[in-house]
């Protein structure tokens, strides 16, 4: 599903464009039979004046979706065309025009000649689920529409921007389910990355979730929102993996599904195989996300193969040189390479794009690492002043005691962590930079305590 042109011609604009070409992909997605490129991977093609040919074998496709929309006076054209890729030819073509309140009907029409045209079969469910969308309020569709172009941003600005448009959203529609499940997404995120305190943001995240599945419990990113909260909130790991494997078995095509559920299995299970699986599955469904390819990289930090963590995280920069989570992988995995020069210099680059707790504590633990314990204790006494005025997540004390060599102290933030909740001690098994403590007779029973296996 290629970028929809926004025959508007207006850059304010292109989130709506967007959303629909990624309300389709969702859609499209839900028909287990179909695989579906996410949206991410195809962001970089809007406008782009490459073959059908060649845009397929990049993203190693059979068929192309392409399309345009205009909006205007309160109403939507939709334009949408399928085109085989080789040989290339017209397989299908239509347009469309609705009301705004009506555009999930047209969605449904769309996304079921779609399915028609490459001649898949579908459920019954599929189909009814297809055939009969409810009609959305049109404020309330935009509100969502613009949080979901926030949230693909992956900062703590956008997340705080999208979540308010999608309060907006259901303060408008309170049937939204959609809005529900990517505000607990955000929640998820402004908690597990310090940017909210753990408890309220988790608790939040899941009555949101709750909220989604209530009203829709067909709806896949409900099931990972929740799975998610249920595990961060409530430590509740078999309704987390049952969640898990519902929403993927809703939308294979969902590769945040994927990717939540290799990071489940990687920190609860150790099943490495079946976690870095998960994860390249979510990459081939998403081969251009900066946040996807990040997150391979750090499973591979994870299963402990340093060298292909520096490797993907290298690929990942290449591609996104901005991306956070791909700076902080590569800090890590060359610091458990011992090639310290290597880590600090990637750490310094993420803290100079975000210097939030993490990218502090991070490049702290390099640095120590490295024998520069003067400027790792700076960087500690830094994020202790910041902790009076703004959250930072415990197991940033956590990773620097340790890293210093103060290891009561350590211990001591460890247990304040279980106390907020804080969600890294669901990687306590293996996440290297615990591994000072791992021996401690008190870190073993904070393992036991979160419902983690020692072996």
């Amino acid at each position: 599903m290629l970028p929809f042109e926004n025959l508007n011609h207006d850059p304010e604009q292109d989130f709506f464009a967007d959303g629909i070409a990624d309300a389709l992909t969702t859609a499209l997605g839900n028909i287990s039979t179909l695989r579906v490129i996410a949206r991410q991977s195809v962001r970089h093609l809007r406008g782009t004046q490459r073959t059908v040919a060649e845009i397929a074998r990049e993203l190693r496709t059979d068929a192309i979706v392409e399309g345009s929309v205009l909006q205007a006076g309160g109403r939507v054209r939709i334009t949408a065309q399928l085109v085989q890729a080789s040989p290339e030819r017209h397989i299908w073509a239509k347009g469309y025009e609705c009301a705004l309140g009506d555009i999930l009907t047209i969605q449904g029409q769309v996304s079921l000649a779609i399915a028609a045209a490459v001649k898949v079969v579908l459920t019954p469910a599929e189909k009814g689920r297809l055939d009969h969308p409810r009609p959305v309020d049109a404020e309330a569709h935009l509100a969502y529409l613009k949080g979901r172009h926030h949230m693909g941003q992956w900062s703590r600005e956008s997340f705080e921007r999208a979540s308010g448009y999608f309060r907006l959203a259901v303060g408008k529609d309170p049937t939204h389910a959609p809005a529900y499940a990517h505000m607990s997404d955000c929640y998820g995120m402004l908690g597990h990355w310090g940017h909210r305190p753990c408890l309220d943001a988790f608790r939040s995240a899941k009555q949101a979730a709750l909220r989604a599945l209530a009203l829709d419990d067909a709806l896949s990113t409900a099931h990972w929102a929740y799975a998610w909260a249920t595990w961060v909130c409530d430590w509740d790991l078999a309704t987390c993996e049952a969640e898990m494997v519902r929403a993927i078995q809703i939308n294979p095509s969902d590769e945040h599904a994927h990717a939540a559920y290799s990071m489940f299995l990687v920190t609860t299970t150790g099943d490495r195989a079946r976690a870095v699986g998960e994860m390249r599955l979510a990459l081939g469904l998403d081969p251009l996300s900066p946040y996807v390819n990040a997150l391979m990289a750090w499973t591979y930090l994870w299963v402990r193969d340093y060298e292909q963590a520096s490797e993907q995280a290298r690929k990942t920069l290449e591609l996104f040189p901005e991306s956070l989570l791909a700076c902080w992988g590569l800090g890590l995995a060359e610091m458990c390479r011992s090639r310290y020069a290597e880590a600090i210099a990637a750490l310094e680059k993420a803290a100079s794009i975000s210097p939030d707790p993490l990218s502090i504590a991070y490049l702290g633990v390099a640095q120590a690492r490295a024998g520069h314990l003067e400027i790792a204790a700076s960087l500690l006494q830094q994020l202790l002043s910041r902790s009076d005025r703004e959250p930072v997540p415990p197991r940033c004390f956590v990773f620097l005691y340790a890293a210093t060599g103060d290891q009561d102290r350590a211990l001591e933030w460890l247990e304040k962590a279980y106390d907020v909740r804080d969600s890294g001690l669901f990687w306590l098994r293996i996440m290297a930079l615990y591994d000072p403590l791992r021996q401690c007779p008190q870190f073993r029973q904070v393992l036991h305590r979160v419902g983690l296996s020692a072996d």
